[in-house]
């Protein structure tokens, strides 16, 4: 009987450890629920702060880039104001404001890469009647071979502008005159130019002169390099200040293949480091510590120590969870474009 009464105590206690174990892991597991209803909560508000910022920071970008685009028209940089409008299109933006720049922008394109002759002189004076009638004067043909001989003598002076109006001056006079030969001469010019503008401040007239050359005749491999190292500076200073992403990548191929062209590592290192803080401030430290650490390989004085140590240890301690990129990455195409991929 004792047995009995034994068995039926220690049922009793498993019984109760047993109902005890399974209230602590409903109440466990309520608890586990509950914060993580509060995480995703928190997240969720996170996520929509972010995307709001970003927005924000997109419509100021927005704006700021038409600022610069007004600015470029007055600088008669008609070739960097395209490229900027672009930019701002691509974010779905438009409206009379941009459609005006965007034509003001391509006429004064065009009537700057249009070479204007110089006027030439009258062929006859006017003669005002006279009771005495005059005779007709001969009509006297020019002699183009004259003046194509004083003009192989002027383009061995003459530089810049001033040879290529001569050069298309004598065209106008003599369109069909060693015709041959004067595109070969304005081709040269065009080239002598764009190598002189691309060496200043001037890179995208310095393009646009290369092209004018490309219709006149195959470009040699220097020269495709030339503009290749070009569209990708102009299109880095694009970008510049606006989307660090994509100056980023324009400036980091840039700096491979031609390191010494505008000082383009300089600017790779710089917009590097503009990008890590970008992300710094979204509190997304693995990428911020990619780009720090980067940039340190081209210049280790760009980041400070204490900077990098702050972006790796906060990698190390975060936990993964979906974020939004404040400015995607992009990777230039060979046309010039820019895709976008993820960060």
């Amino acid at each position: 009987m004792s047995s009995d009464t034994n068995l039926e105590a220690k049922s009793s206690q498993r019984q109760k450890l047993a109902r005890g174990l399974g209230l602590t892991l409903i109440g466990t597991a309520m608890l586990i629920i509950f914060w993580l209803g509060v995480a995703y909560l928190g997240w969720q508000a996170g996520q929509a702060e972010r995307q709001a910022a970003f927005e924000a920071n997109l419509v100021n970008e927005v704006a700021h880039q038409i600022e610069l685009v007004t600015a470029d028209i007055e600088g008669h940089r008609y070739a960097l104001a395209l490229r900027r409008l672009e930019w701002v299109e691509g974010q779905a933006v438009g409206g009379t404001e941009v459609v005006a720049l965007r034509a003001t922008a391509q006429t004064g394109l065009e009537m700057l890469l249009t070479p204007t002759a110089t006027p030439l002189p009258p062929t006859a004076t006017p003669i005002p009647p006279t009771a005495t009638p005059v005779p007709p004067t001969a009509i006297v043909t020019p002699d183009p071979t004259g003046d194509f001989e004083t003009l192989v003598e002027d383009l061995e002076t003459l530089k810049g502008e001033e040879k290529i109006e001569a050069i298309v001056a004598f065209q106008v006079k003599y369109p069909s005159y060693q015709r041959l030969q004067t595109e070969r001469f304005l081709y040269a010019a065009y080239i002598d130019y764009a190598k002189v503008l691309m060496q200043g401040d001037n890179v995208e007239l310095g393009l646009a002169y290369i092209a004018l050359a490309e219709e006149l005749g195959e470009l040699e491999e220097e020269i495709k390099d030339l503009q290749g190292h070009g569209e990708l500076y102009v299109q880095g200073r694009v970008f510049y200040k606006v989307n660090w992403g994509a100056a980023t990548a324009y400036f980091r191929d840039l700096c491979f293949v031609a390191p010494y062209f505008h000082d383009s590592c300089s600017l790779l290192v710089e917009a590097l480091v503009a990008h890590g803080d970008l992300f710094a401030e979204s509190l997304d430290w693995c990428p911020a510590e990619k780009r720090y650490l980067e940039a340190r390989e081209y210049d280790i004085s760009s980041v400070s120590r204490e900077k990098l140590t702050a972006a790796s240890e906060a990698c190390l301690e975060a936990t993964p969870t979906p974020t939004v990129t404040p400015t995607p990455e992009f990777t230039p195409t060979p046309e010039g474009g820019a895709v976008e991929e993820n960060g």
